[in-house]
C-alpha cells in the first residue's frame, strides 16, 4: 500500500528482494541523524504484495557512503517506474539492477570448432551474453586422435604414441596461429601437451588399467579445445572463466561410461562458479571425476549429457 511504498522514495537506503518462489521481501533501512551518531533501523516486510512489475529483480538504492555495498555485474539504471494498484509512480533516483539468477547453457560440438572459422562463429554467437555456461567438446576428429595416442601405449610403442601426440598439436597450433597469430603462445595448451607427453613416457601399462587410462588420455582433448576458445574469447571481449569439469562433475568409480552424482556435483559446480567477477563460464563436455581424483568421461557423445547436467543443476 502507499505507506509502505512512499518510504522508498524518501529514505536514503532501501533494498526489495524477490525470491525465486516469488515471495516478496521488502527491507527499508532508516537512517537516523542523531548529533554526530548515526544509526539504523531495519524493519523487513515479508510477502509484501507491493511492487508487481519488480518480480525477479533486486533493487538496491544507494547513497554516497552505500557505494561500496553495491555487488559487481549489477546495472545502474537511473529510473523506473512501478504500478500500484491505480496509481503509477516514478522513482526519479538511482537504483542498481541485476536479474535474478538465469543460467543459458549453449554446447558446441567438435564438428561446430574444427578450425579458426568455427571458433569465430562461437565467438559471433556468444558475444553479448550474460549468466552463460558454454560447454564444449574436443575439436574435430581430436578424440579418435588420442584414442590412436592410448592404442600406441598399449601396444608399448612410445615413438608412436609421442608423434601422435605431436600431430595432434600441430593441428591446434594451426588454429591458434589462424585466430591469434603465429607469434602468439597459450601456454596452458602448451602444458597440457607437455602433459600427454609426460603420461606417456611415465606410465607403466598394465591391461587393468586400460580404461583408466583411454579416460586420462582423451579427456585432453577437451580440455585443450576449452583452453584455445577461453582464452580466444577473453582476448575478444567476451570475458570468461575456464571450468574445469573433473572439478565440477563428480562421478562414479567407474571408467569410460561413468555416470553423474547430480547431488554432490550441483554443489561442486555451485562452487566453482560462486562470487565470480564474470557470467560466462567455459567447461567441458564429456568428463568429470571419480571420488579417487582420477579421470573419468561420461561415454561417446557424453558432451550433450554434460550440457544437460550443467542446465539441471544451474538451471
Amino acid at each position: 500500500n502507499n505507506r509502505l511504498l512512499n518510504p522508498l522514495i524518501h529514505l536514503p537506503l532501501a533494498i526489495l528482494q524477490v525470491d525465486r518462489l516469488g515471495s516478496t521481501k521488502f527491507a527499508l533501512i532508516h537512517r537516523l541523524n542523531n548529533g554526530t551518531n548515526n544509526r539504523f533501523n531495519l524493519l523487513l516486510f515479508e510477502h509484501c504484495a507491493i511492487l508487481p512489475r519488480l518480480l525477479n529483480y533486486l533493487f538496491v538504492l544507494c547513497v554516497h557512503s552505500f557505494q561500496k555495498f553495491i555487488p559487481q555485474r549489477y546495472t545502474k539504471i537511473e529510473k523506473i517506474s512501478v504500478e500500484n494498484g491505480k496509481n503509477s509512480y516514478l522513482c526519479d533516483l538511482k537504483f542498481y539492477q541485476r536479474k535474478f539468477y538465469t543460467m543459458k547453457v549453449y554446447k558446441f560440438g567438435g564438428a561446430s570448432v574444427k578450425n579458426a572459422d568455427g571458433v569465430r562463429n562461437l565467438l559471433d554467437i556468444v558475444t553479448g551474453e550474460k549468466e552463460l555456461f558454454i560447454i564444449v567438446s574436443a575439436m574435430g576428429k581430436t578424440t579418435n586422435a588420442l584414442e590412436g595416442v592410448f592404442a600406441a601405449m598399449q601396444q608399448g610403442d612410445e615413438a608412436l604414441a609421442i608423434s601422435r601426440i605431436d600431430e595432434s598439436y600441430a593441428y591446434h597450433r594451426t588454429i591458434i596461429d589462424d585466430l591469434m597469430g603465429a607469434d602468439i603462445t597459450i601456454e596452458q595448451v602448451d602444458t597440457l601437451f607437455e602433459q600427454l607427453r609426460n603420461i606417456v613416457r611415465n606410465t607403466i601399462y598394465r591391461a587393468s588399467d586400460a580404461e583408466l587410462w583411454y579416460d586420462t588420455i582423451v579427456a585432453y582433448g577437451e580440455l585443450v579445445s576449452t583452453t584455445i576458445i577461453s582464452n580466444y574469447l577473453n582476448g575478444h571481449g567476451v570475458e570468461n572463466r575456464w571450468v574445469d569439469m573433473r572439478r565440477a562433475f563428480l562421478t562414479e568409480q567407474r571408467h569410460k561410461d561413468a555416470n553423474v552424482n547430480l547431488e554432490a556435483t550441483a554443489v561442486r559446480l555451485k562452487r566453482e562458479i560462486k562470487d565470480s567477477p564474470v557470467s560466462v563460464f567455459v567447461g567441458q563436455g564429456f568428463i568429470g571425476g571419480a571420488p579417487d581424483g582420477t579421470t573419468t568421461t561420461l561415454g561417446r557423445e557424453g558432451s550433450d549429457y554434460s550440457a544437460a547436467i550443467v542446465a539441471n543443476v544451474l538451471d
